[in-house]
């Protein structure tokens, strides 16, 4: 995924560090600082409690904003696919 031009330029960076950096909120040297994890990994570092504080804020403005609209699967049509959260 690529960020818009005008956060580039805005920020006189490449687009993989421009992506980073609005990805994360982070800034970083070289994106080989960087480490993946897997929710699972997250929750059992160091950094647990920030990793759960900022899951939970995520989750609070993705209900704030409606980001999505729960809805029964029995009335769903044989072909929906489902994004499921586990």
């Amino acid at each position: 995924m690529q960020p818009p031009l005008c956060l580039i330029e805005e920020m006189g960076a490449t687009s993989q560090i421009a992506g980073v950096g609005a990805g994360i909120g982070g800034w970083f040297e070289n994106t080989n600082e960087l480490k993946v994890m897997t929710y699972q990994e997250a929750m059992n570092s160091k950094d647990k409690v920030k990793w759960r504080k900022a899951v939970e804020e995520e989750h609070e403005r993705m209900v704030k904003n409606e980001v999505w609209q729960p809805v029964e699967r029995s009335t769903l049509p044989d072909d929906a696919k489902i994004i499921d959260s586990t």
